[in-house]
């Protein structure tokens, strides 16, 4: 192949508190919309998805994160440009205790300084607030399903069984 298609290997970490709800960030994007979304970020050169979700998951909360299993892949070729497809590892990392949650620090902006973490806070699956786009709804979903049960495979949030394959 002379002209391979590049992939982005993102980690994002999945913290839950006592009543199993995901902890999500609030992040200010570039254009000014906020967005929702798990702690984590880009794996540089040379570094693993588990690395990525616990680094990007401590600078953006300031509390330490322990990973745990891979509980959701989620393999992104919706992008489009320089950066390619992404494949999105989540990885569990327990749960955030109320005592931990009273020690969480937010930083001025995120690991690559693109993204200013505005807030955090837990979240009820049951009714998802709409800074939360829908392939980010079906992993968080999907990894809450997962923990404790496998890993799960996903292509742009869904299961990857539900794609077809053409030759």
């Amino acid at each position: 192949m002379t002209n391979p298609p590049r992939h982005r290997l993102l980690g994002h970490a999945l913290l839950t508190n006592d009543l199993g709800h995901p902890l999500l960030v609030t992040l200010a994007s570039p254009g000014g919309r906020a967005r929702r979304v798990l702690p984590g970020g880009p794996a540089l050169p040379g570094e693993t998805a588990l690395w990525a979700a616990t680094y990007h998951a401590r600078r953006m909360l300031g509390v330490p994160v322990d990973p745990g299993h891979v509980v959701a892949v989620d393999h992104d070729a919706r992008v489009s440009g320089p950066e390619g497809e992404s494949i999105q590892f989540v990885v569990d990392c327990g749960r955030l205790s109320a005592e931990q949650a009273t020690c969480v620090n937010l930083p001025r902006t995120a690991g690559d300084g693109t993204d200013e973490v505005l807030a955090w806070g837990f979240v009820d699956p049951a009714c998802w607030p709409a800074e939360v786009e829908p392939y980010e709804r079906r992993r968080v979903e999907a990894a809450l399903g997962a923990v404790g049960a496998g890993c799960r495979y996903l292509c742009a949030g869904e299961r990857a069984a539900r794609y077809s394959v053409t030759a």
